[in-house]
């Protein structure tokens, strides 16, 4: 079933397609599986559909690298929205420097190369330049804190 809108590299087309589709369609490199927010702190809502979930990525996009996408925590405080469609709130990352911050942590972590060098902030709202190498240096050490972490508990 084609119940998905189809995005590449932040570009909508108004395709639809299935899982299968979409993982059909290039030769993924990775592949993020997350569950959603509110449920992302219940394991009970991952299995068994995780396990089964991968296993399908791994028959439709064999060479590629799964990965969980882990969710952040909400706010202190924070009450979900239940109305139907998600717009801004105070659960998902604002515009700007927050999801640059994001989006920075992602390359890294995925590509292995350092984002301090790296010279893109096509950001969506205005920020001021010597804000820049604060969230990248933040971005970085939040990387490398996270591998000590992991390589300690190996």
């Amino acid at each position: 079933m084609a119940d998905y809108e189809y995005e590449l590299n932040g570009e909508k087309n108004g395709e639809m397609v299935s899982i299968r589709q979409a993982l059909e369609s290039d030769s993924w490199d990775i592949v993020t599986l997350q569950q959603s927010s509110w449920q992302s702190t219940q394991y009970n809502t991952y299995q068994p559909y995780l396990n089964a979930l991968s296993q399908y990525v791994k028959k439709y996009a064999p060479n590629a690298e799964q990965v969980i996408h882990q969710t952040w925590a909400y706010e202190q405080g924070s009450e979900r929205l239940t109305s139907a469609g998600y717009h801004r709130d105070t659960f998902h990352a604002s515009y700007g420097l927050r999801r640059y911050l994001l989006g920075l942590v992602w390359y890294e972590t995925l590509t292995g190369n350092s984002i301090e060098a790296n010279s893109f902030k096509d950001l969506d709202e205005p920020v001021e330049d010597a804000l820049i190498p604060v969230i990248k240096r933040c971005a970085h050490e939040a990387v490398e804190k996270y591998h000590t972490c992991v390589d300690k508990n190996r």
